[in-house]
This record gives structure tokens, sequence and C-alpha cells, in this order.
């Protein structure tokens, strides 16, 4: 038999480890479930705040294998003044069970190390030069991708859908300057509306690339993150000019002997 039982917590009554146990299963089984198919990575916040000499990451929640981690307080980590680029991660530790708790730690790490481990998960990069100053805001959707001086949250790991997503605030960005633009195709509009009714959290990565096909006329199995902000970057063109470019297949050309 399936279903479901939560305590009912009466004045007078009696609090019983069954009770507790019913309530801890039910709100856990709410949590991962609603979550189930979804890839590692973050779910939802972790905003980027710049100010002098600090990086402040916000309150998130992130899906790591079979669990969901929230952190709960904003982080601060100070600017690295290396001139090379650096990420800032999220490291996970093992889980840890103990007689009372199941505990599973979570520190933000930077290094310049590209190449990610299974439990660190990406937040941001940057390439801070000397005498600079580090930012966090955007002047256009092509400015996201600046190489010096700017937060890069392009490569950042976000969790969706069966597949890891790209980081809302360049889907947001994409569609605030493609809103602004009159003339737009059916399929332009339908896009723009599933990233406004996102709320926050990453479009499926079946869907950008199914739009980008689309839209440059190149079908391709699997995109980078880079390859999908470029894509973005090439519709947002043409939507600006008006030309509908399309990546043509290279034909092949033929001899005919008589």
């Amino acid at each position: 038999m399936t279903g479901y039982k939560i305590p009912i917590f009466q004045r007078g009554g009696l609090l019983t480890q069954e009770m507790l146990d019913a309530m801890k299963q039910y709100m856990a089984g709410i949590a991962v479930c609603s979550y189930e198919g979804y890839s590692d990575g973050i779910l939802s916040g972790m905003q980027i705040k710049v100010s002098e000499g600090i990086i402040t990451i916000g309150r998130g929640l992130i899906k790591y294998g079979d669990a969901l981690l929230v952190m709960q307080e904003c982080v601060t980590v100070p600017i690295p003044e290396h001139n090379e680029l650096q990420l800032v991660k999220l490291c996970i530790r093992d889980k840890e069970i103990g007689a009372e708790f199941e505990t599973i730690e979570m520190d933000i790490v930077v290094d310049n190390r590209i190449e990610k481990k299974r439990n660190e998960i990406e937040i941001c990069r940057m390439h801070l030069q000397h005498g600079a100053r580090l930012r966090s805001d955007y002047e256009s959707f092509q400015d996201m991708n600046t190489t010096y001086d700017t937060i890069q949250v392009i490569d950042a790991d976000w969790a969706a859908y069966k597949r890891a997503g790209i980081h809302p605030q360049v889907l947001e960005q994409f569609a605030k300057e493609a809103g602004k633009i009159q003339k737009k195709e059916a399929a332009d509009i339908c896009f723009l509306h599933q990233i406004f009714g996102m709320g926050g959290y990453s479009c499926p990565r079946n869907l950008i690339e199914f739009y980008l096909s689309e839209k440059l006329g190149k079908k391709q199995d699997e995109y980078t993150n880079q390859e999908l902000y470029q894509g973005l970057c090439k519709v947002l063109q043409q939507l600006k000019t008006g030309d509908r470019v399309r990546e043509r297949p290279k034909e092949t050309r033929r001899m005919i002997v008589d």
C-alpha cells in the first residue's frame, strides 16, 4: 500500500518518535521529488555582488546527487588579485553520519584550476588585471563574456531538467534585449515566454539547443555553455538587423564524366 501519513499535533497530545519520523519523511520526500531528474548544480539563488575587495555569494539551493543542499547564509570571499583566470567554486564535502545528524559541509574556494573535481560546482569566474576594479553588472548581452575585470557566469554549473543548464542571468539578459525588438518570429516569442516564466531557474538545455538549431539552421547534438552563448549572440544580432542568418551545411561537389 502506498500513500502518506502526516502527524496531527494537538494540545495535550503526546509527541512520539513515529510522528517525528513521519514529518521528516514527508518533508524530505517533497523536496526530493520536486527536483527528481534534475542534473547536479545550482538550482536557484547564489546571487553575486561585488564591493570594495569582496565578492558576496547569496543564499541558494543546490542539487548534488540525491541531496538538496541549502546555503542559508551569504558568504563573502576576498577578490583575488592574481593577474590570471580564477574560478569561484562551491566545494561539497562527503556526507558524515553521526548519532543524531547527517551532515554535508560546503566551502567556497577560489583557485585557477579550470578542470573541476566531481564535488566542485562553479559559481563564476574572473580575470582581474592589476590595478583594475572588478564588476558584476553588464552593459549588454555581449558584455557578459568580457575577458577582463568582469564576473563571468556563462560557464557556471546550473542544474536543469535531465541535463545541465546555463545561468538564468544569461537567458534573462538575452530576453531583455530581444524583447525590445519589434520584429520577432513566433519561435522567438515562445522562447522569450519560456525564459520569463522560469522565475530564476534555468531553462531545459534541450529547449535552448532546439531554438538555436531552428534559428541558425545548424543541427548540433550538444552545445557547450560557450556555444549556447555564442549562438544566442548570433540570434540577437539577426533580430537587430532583420537578417535571417542560417549556417548552411557544406555542399559536396560532384564531377560528372561522360
